[in-house]
């Protein structure tokens, strides 16, 4: 476990972006906890290639990845955020990035270079998916998306790719072969526990390095963690107040 992240009930501003928008709020400080735990996840190095999934669809993996190389953007790393999901990408819509030449285009050679859109973010750049391609996993497989990455990973300290849930379609276990580790999301009170373990078990059969698991969308008012919370934070706070 990396660590887990507050459900937000404010739809007044994109989810995706809290991190940015609100650095010091509760929320952006799971995301601060889970960088330091993806950080110190490797006794070498912290992983470069990072690949961040969930099992099922709507479970929070773009939204957590999004923020999450934002929060390690803002530790003063080059940070590179890749919309590999070919069939449902959310990425340019997020940062309201064109979305017409991008990583479809690459892979398919309708495009000699990769097309990077500079500074989303304080140190962050992003490649979106580019039109959804007829045959997405073939695209990934391909040895121009291993030397893609290759080339990439010496430009940047780490490269987040965001892509569909493992147990609906293979793109996702096709790129875990060609990157570092995987995070994987799994949203509280949905993802079931045998579909999370039969995604444990695929990912297993390919020999992927799991880097751990964000428990995502906790609702801290009917879960065992709000008195936790609430105590921890009260005398937290009293303690801070002696001190000052």
């Amino acid at each position: 476990m990396l660590g887990t992240v507050t459900k937000q009930v404010d739809d007044v501003e994109p989810v995706e972006k809290q991190v940015m928008l609100h650095p010091s709020a509760h929320f952006s400080e799971n995301f601060k906890t889970i960088r330091t735990a993806v950080l110190l996840s490797s006794a070498d190095a912290p992983p470069k290639r990072v690949m961040v999934t969930s099992m099922l669809p709507e479970e929070g993996k773009t939204t957590s990845t999004i923020n999450l190389a934002i929060s390690i953007a803002q530790a003063d790393k080059r940070v590179l955020l890749v919309d590999a999901d070919l069939r449902k990408p959310r990425i340019h819509r997020v940062f309201e990035l064109e979305n017409a030449n991008g990583l479809s285009n690459f892979l398919a050679r309708a495009a000699e270079t990769i097309h990077i859109h500079k500074n989303v973010a304080a140190n962050l750049d992003a490649i979106t998916s580019g039109p959804i391609p007829p045959n997405p996993s073939e695209l990934l497989l391909s040895p121009r998306a291993e030397q893609m990455i290759q080339d990439l990973a010496g430009q940047y300290d780490m490269i987040f790719f965001d892509t569909p849930p493992v147990l609906t379609v293979s793109d996702g276990l096709t790129l875990s072969k060609l990157v570092d580790g995987v995070i994987l999301i799994a949203r509280a009170g949905k993802t079931p526990y045998d579909v999370f373990e039969k995604g444990l078990n695929a990912l297993g059969q390919v020999n992927v390095k799991l880097i751990g698991t964000i428990l995502n969308a906790i609702d801290m008012k009917k879960s065992g963690y709000y008195y936790y919370y609430n105590r921890y934070y009260s005398s937290y706070y009293e303690e801070d107040q002696k001190k000052s």
